[in-house]
């Protein structure tokens, strides 16, 4: 089934490089009020449902108590963009799915929601939401390799198959800049979403 996701009015997806702020974008969003979807959690799902086939295209190893070693794919599929390729042709087409039915129930309430796409612009061609947010943050290596307890290597690996945000400039329809506090943050999105309609 072709998916048009520029038919969803209110929908608002919104990406970011990794460590950019994005989840920090949702989170608030999500404090005010506001539904908020995450691809992610959506792939987390998916990929755990999926463990068996992950298992044959990537190794057995890979798997546990069926589930899947994130750390160890990840670690695969950012060093190869073959490989990464074949990961995303195997879950997109569920995650995609996915994405369309919450959105289709979303659209009935007439009200802003949120979409939080860590690759939105790397998907644009399926992906075509009409409202597509970049948030733009400072680079921040040392507080992703904290966060998820990886080297700087992994981190960079990870940067390297992302768009660079001049790229996804020019494909957004709206860019919040990070650079300062999240109360900042907060005060940015309040008159944001004030501009949005309810």
């Amino acid at each position: 089934m072709m998916m048009d996701f520029s038919v969803f009015q209110h929908a608002y997806a919104i990406s970011g490089g990794i460590g950019s702020g994005k989840s920090s974008v949702c989170e608030i969003l999500s404090s005010l009020g506001y539904t908020v979807l995450d691809a992610d959690k959506i792939a987390h799902e998916i990929l755990d449902n999926q463990s068996k086939k992950i298992g044959e295209v990537f190794g057995s190893e890979l798997i546990g108590e069926g589930r899947v070693n994130r750390r160890a794919l990840a670690k695969i599929v950012f060093s190869s963009k073959n490989e990464l390729e074949k990961l995303q042709n195997l879950l997109n087409p569920y995650i995609y799915e996915n994405l369309f039915s919450q959105c289709q129930n979303l659209e009935e309430s007439k009200r802003p929601y949120f979409v939080e796409i860590p690759l939105l612009f790397e998907q644009r061609e399926v992906l075509n939401f009409r409202h597509k947010v970049l948030v733009v943050g400072r680079d921040i290596t040392q507080r992703v390799m904290q966060r998820d307890g990886v080297s700087e290597e992994e981190v960079r690996a990870r940067i390297k198959a992302q768009m660079s945000v001049e790229e996804r400039k020019m494909y957004a329809s709206e860019v919040i800049e990070n650079f300062g506090s999240k109360n900042e943050l907060r005060d940015k999105i309040l008159k944001w979403v004030k501009g949005l309609g309810n």
